[in-house]
């Protein structure tokens, strides 16, 4: 545990001496500003149609929660898949890299206490970069008028950011992976990039396809097993895709890096 404390530690110093992290934290709060805009005036325009129509509809089913804040949590999962390569590519193939992988092979470190320590430091950075989008919630909580008690319901959004990050911690485990398979920090993050996409769209390729193809691909979705926890309901099938996404990403890190003991 102290060897794992350590890594994770030093690699935090390392991010934090680097423009990376402070560019990602920008770059994700001036999205989610502009993202979270666009869906207040989009809930505007439809609470002033409501109003219009309102002796032909029902307008109860405007809230805040549905219509605003929980797109806004959505899309920090595809911020999360677009940040998490270039989060993850320096983890291991820096090491690779910089020659200095070989040290910490012979150091009285196990591999999986490098792993785990690498992780638990590319998380914690994944994980304050897409917690940009957290600052929906309050600022219209706090700023929400015409609303009885609260105009958030609390309980789903907190169910969303936690399906939120199991996500991230899940596109870090593949990208600690990913970049142990090579030396090169570019081809890390192409290749991640590459595979999150993947993951984020085969949803959608698989709606057109039938039998086990279709069903296979909408398994694999992202989104698919992200929409329960947006709708604040919690799925086993769902908690169990993003863990295993999490202890096959680990598990195979473990072993690449235990095989370049070896080697």
């Amino acid at each position: 545990m102290r060897n794992t404390l350590s890594i994770a530690r030093k690699e935090l110093s390392v991010y934090f001496t680097t423009p990376l992290p402070y560019a990602l934290f920008a770059v994700a709060t001036v999205f989610t500003g502009f993202f979270l805009v666009g869906l207040i005036q989009k809930f505007q325009r439809l609470c002033q149609l409501a109003g219009q129509l309102g002796q032909y509809i029902d307008a109860s089913f405007l809230n805040l929660t549905d219509f605003v804040i929980l797109p806004c949590i959505q899309q920090s999962g595809l911020l999360a898949a677009i940040a998490a390569p270039f989060l993850s590519m320096r983890l291991i193939a820096e090491e690779k890299r910089q020659r200095t992988f070989e040290l910490l092979m012979t150091a009285p470190v196990r591999s999986v206490e490098l792993v785990i320590g690498k992780y638990v430091s590319g998380c914690l950075i994944l994980a304050l970069t897409v917690a940009a989008t957290f600052i929906a919630p309050i600022l219209l909580d706090r700023f929400s008028l015409g609303v009885q008690g609260s105009g958030v319901d609390w309980s789903t959004v907190r169910v969303a950011f936690a399906g939120l990050l199991l996500w991230t911690a899940a596109a870090m485990a593949l990208g600690l992976f990913i970049s142990a398979l090579t030396d090169s920090q570019a081809v890390a993050a192409i290749i991640s990039l590459l595979v999150f996409i993947l993951l984020w769209v085969c949803g959608w390729v698989g709606q057109g396809s039938e039998g086990i193809v279709g069903t296979v691909l909408g398994y694999l979705s992202v989104p698919e097993h992200l929409e329960g926890f947006m709708k604040g309901i919690v799925r086993l099938q769902d908690v169990v895709y993003f863990s295993s996404l999490v202890v096959l990403g680990l598990f195979l890190s473990h072993r690449a890096v235990e095989g370049q003991r070896w080697v």
